[in-house]
């Protein structure tokens, strides 16, 4: 279920210009985007953008809802259609896991009409259908392999394999079908016993679509521009989207107003904030962050900062990177993979995260806002183990494992060579090859990781890699950038298990094998009922020996900031949801 993000993903930094007039009521509200004029659709499930995302979150409930709390999926949750769901794991033997979801009733679009469980299978049914692409799409065809529609209220999930972490795949933005096709429910209804079956996706879809083109029918609707039919969970309806310039919501009440718009100079907007000309600023540039600090403490502003969703690790490469080979043979018997020539030795992995001064990559990268992560899951994560400490940086001890493990600079250039090494042979030289994502910030992380690293006799080569794919190439490590969903999925079993390291299509980049580790990981996933208690506790346990085997060497998370104008009252956002309570925002005068 989990994908790593390899390749660099566009950072969209939104910032807001906010005209000195307010609306009458309750004020508007707005942030700004240098991407606005990108956005082409509002539906919810064709956006391809952080900015189409931002605003059809705040126009469209979804399937599962979230426990702001908590940060985990809830019944009931904030934005969440489902009262309850159950899984049934424990009857894979006999047929397929399942997943029933079952909807509250009192839920209505905006026109008046109830959203039901057809809304639900409309959306879903458009997701798999073969002319999607999107990264909803790629998750709930990933999780699932087919959707029974039983009632009004109730669906069922037939899951691709015993895996709790499947949520997140229900967690996108519903369509209210009705608008989509008036007579879908008759359509569906005449399926009858079809629905029973695991379907052929593109078939029934074609069935319940009267035939008419995919392409016209769903991607060219007129409310994909306008979405005059929605269900905000914070009460905002779409009012106007103009080209190049905004996009504007309007409250239920229409008292309160929220634009998000065009803006050119990321830097000039925080001029204007900080002039008292603009009310919100989302993740503003990082050299910048200081001067709003300093605003916060005249009193002038607010800020609510916290750990983000974006993160970087090195991933050790541990089998022999010159003769790449799958963990099991076409017959599914174990491959002998060999051993890196020095990540085989976990000295010398050791010693890699011993070398690195972190934090004086976070203040150099990020001036400063970021979050040191000690192993494979990130503070925001409910299945975060905060009993586990960072590895300190201590390049004398990294020193020494190097010369412990037969690494030793004996001609004296700087670089170290093996002498009695474990897996190279004489006289080879230290020097690693690191793939990285092609993009400034990485760079940046490369070329100061390289400095450090070249203090203790490692020469780091970094290289720009574009491939999600790095088992098909040969490399020694690679610099990996996460992006988490929220609520975050903590499941890596295909990224720490044998079965997940197959060239060109696992996960595994690492080749990492350790079945305690596996045993871990799975039992996390396929717990019966799938508490969620049990299994932070098996996750917990998995990223301490993680650690321990220094499969990683963690690096950090980015901080996201959030400012507001203390003109605006009721400000109270939540780690990845700060704009749950926008309905109970006030623009004063001053």
């Amino acid at each position: 279920m989990k994908k790593t993000v390899i390749t660099v993903l566009a950072l969209f930094i939104l910032i807001g210009v906010v005209n000195a007039q307010d609306a009458e009521g309750r004020g508007v509200i707005r942030e700004g985007s240098a991407a606005v004029d990108s956005v082409t659709t509002l539906n919810p499930i064709l956006c391809a953008d952080a900015t189409c995302g931002r605003i059809v979150a705040l126009l469209f409930p979804s399937v599962i809802g979230v426990d702001l709390d908590a940060r985990t999926f809830a019944p009931g949750g904030f934005g969440g259609l489902a009262d309850g769901w159950v899984f049934d794991l424990e009857t894979f033997d006999a047929e397929q896991p399942t997943l029933t979801v079952t909807l509250g009733d009192d839920h209505v679009w905006s026109d008046g009409l109830p959203i039901t469980a057809y809304d639900v299978y409309f959306t879903h049914l458009a997701l798999t259908t073969g002319g999607m692409v999107s990264a909803a799409a790629s998750a709930f065809n990933q999780a699932f392999s087919a959707v029974t529609l039983l009632d009004e209220t109730t669906l069922v999930y037939t899951l691709r394999d015993r895996n709790c972490d499947v949520l997140a795949a229900l967690d996108t933005y519903i369509l209210p079908a009705h608008v989509y096709d008036t007579n879908f429910r008759d359509r569906v209804e005449g399926l009858g016993d079809n629905l029973a079956d695991r379907f052929v996706r593109e078939a029934l879809w074609n069935t319940v679509t009267g035939g008419r083109a995919t392409e016209s029918f769903l991607f060219n609707h007129p409310s994909n521009r306008q979405p005059v039919v929605t269900a905000s969970p914070v009460g905002l309806r779409f009012d106007a989207h103009n080209t190049n310039d905004s996009i504007r919501l309007l409250h239920e009440n229409e008292m309160l107003a929220y634009e998000l718009a065009d803006v050119t100079s990321p830097d000039q907007s925080v001029n204007r904030f900080l002039n008292g000309d603009l009310n919100v600023l989302f993740n503003p540039p990082f050299p910048r962050r200081d001067d709003l600090r300093a605003a916060a403490a005249r009193g002038d502003v607010r800020l609510f900062e916290s750990t983000g969703n974006t993160w970087y690790t090195v991933a050790f490469n541990l089998a022999d990177a010159r003769n790449p080979r799958s963990a099991f043979d076409d017959d599914g018997q174990p491959v002998d993979q060999g051993q890196h020539f020095a990540f085989g030795d976990i000295r010398v992995r050791q010693a890699f995260q011993l070398a690195l001064d972190v934090p004086a990559i976070i203040d150099s990268v990020l001036n400063g806002n970021g979050t040191r992560v000690p192993a494979n899951q990130t503070p925001t994560s409910w299945a975060y183990n905060a009993d586990l400490l960072p590895i300190s940086h201590d390049p004398a001890q990294a020193a020494r494992l190097l010369t412990e493990a037969g690494w030793v600079d004996a001609n004296g250039d700087g670089v170290r060579e093996c002498t009695g090494c474990l897996y190279a042979p004489e006289g080879t030289s230290l020097q690693i090859s690191l793939f990285y994502p092609d993009s400034a910030q990485a760079g940046q992380i490369v070329s100061l990781m390289s400095q450090q690293l070249s203090r203790v006799g490692l020469s780091l080569n970094g290289q720009f890699s574009e491939s999600t794919v790095l088992r098909e190439q040969f490399f020694d490590a690679a610099l990996v950038q996460t992006v988490e969903n929220y609520p975050v999925e903590p499941d890596q079993f295909d990224q720490l298990s044998a079965g997940g390291d197959v060239i060109g299509l696992g996960e595994n980049i690492t080749s990492y094998n350790d079945p305690d580790v596996a045993n871990l990981l799975y039992q996390a996933r396929t717990v019966p009922d799938c508490d969620i208690q049990v299994r932070a506790d098996l996750y917990r346990q998995a990223q301490t020996r993680i650690q321990a085997d220094s499969v990683y060497a963690p690096l950090f998370v980015v901080d996201q900031l959030l400012a507001a104008r203390s003109s605006l009252e009721n400000f109270d956002p939540r780690p990845q949801n700060l704009f749950w309570n926008i309905a109970d925002w006030v623009v004063t005068a001053r």
